[in-house]
């Protein structure tokens, strides 16, 4: 991951954990606080700790193993 990287709506991750760990590492490489708002096994809702608008929510999409970011501000 490069400080470059851009989270886009409809990307996939194979895990929860997957997506997490990527959002931390953008946060560290980009100098910015970040908070796990909603966090359970199904879904994961990220805004940004310096009200810089930040937001974003990932989910299961349906019976598949997989999750998709829904929103993305």
């Amino acid at each position: 991951m490069c400080k470059d990287f851009e989270f886009k709506v409809g990307m996939g991750f194979s895990i929860l954990t997957q997506f997490k760990e990527a959002i931390m590492e953008n946060t560290v490489l980009n100098a910015k606080e970040v908070t796990f708002i909603k966090n359970d096994k199904k879904k994961v809702r990220v805004v940004c700790s310096q009200n810089c608008g930040f937001l974003c929510l990932c989910n299961k999409c349906g019976r598949d193993e997989t999750y998709r970011i829904k929103t993305l501000f």
